[in-house]
């Protein structure tokens, strides 16, 4: 009788803890609405450690984290979900005309030198992450994808209501893009892993602190994604 007894109750605990995964899967479970992957300046002379943005140290944190990797990965999976490609690139004219004398990318020219110049090397795609059939592209002067670009007309038009991000940097074009798609009340999902930036404090601080205070959801590739 005491061995029946020990057989139910085993029973009993493994159909509890079954059940306790389905839910804890059930609530770990994100709604991705109607989505867009936003993949966020993946070019050379901030991705490449020969870059013009290399003192920056994003090459380095990227590749210490396999974040360019991960990106790849993120817009394999977004393919095969159907999932609407978005690639962001920031884009100057020989000489940098478009940057005046002042602020802060004035500044950045001064202390770096001419960077993200349209077909050159540094505003090509880093490799790996080459845009590919049906993706689509946006090209933008500043931080914030939304400025003066028409990502918000292509989003429209696509019946997107939520923004997957990736990309590069945290701190810069990144979070630019995040305060932009926040100004026009997207859900907005943050792939950690598929984000780099100058350090690992600086990114923490975005991906625990700051952007979840905005409603950000920050999550892996796998949780939003799959695998």
């Amino acid at each position: 009788m005491k061995k029946i007894n020990f057989i139910a109750i085993g029973i009993i605990l493994i159909s509890a803890l079954i059940v306790s995964a389905a839910v804890a899967a059930e609530v770990k479970k994100i709604d991705l609405g109607k989505p867009a992957l936003l993949v966020i300046d993946v070019a050379n002379d901030v991705c490449h450690e020969k870059g013009v943005l290399n003192k920056l140290g994003v090459w380095k944190y990227g590749k210490e984290h396999g974040t360019f990797k991960n990106i790849a990965k993120a817009i394999k999976l977004a393919e095969k979900k159907g999932i609407p490609i978005i690639r962001i690139w920031i884009d100057f004219l020989p000489g940098m005309p478009d940057v005046p004398n002042r602020g802060f990318f004035y500044g950045a020219k001064v202390k770096f030198g001419d960077f993200f110049i349209e077909h050159k090397w540094g505003a090509k795609p880093f490799a790996g992450l080459e845009p590919g059939p049906g993706q689509l592209e946006v090209i933008k002067k500043r931080f914030n994808g939304f400025h003066n670009t028409n990502l918000k007309p292509l989003l429209d038009a696509l019946g997107v209501d939520t923004l997957i991000i990736t990309g590069v940097s945290c701190h810069a074009c990144v979070n630019g893009t995040i305060v932009g798609a926040n100004d026009w009340d997207y859900k907005l999902i943050a792939l950690h892993d598929a984000i780099a930036g100058p350090s690992e404090g600086m990114c923490n601080f975005l991906f625990t602190k700051l952007w979840p205070s905005w409603g950000v959801k920050v999550v892996t590739i796998s949780e939003a994604l799959g695998k």
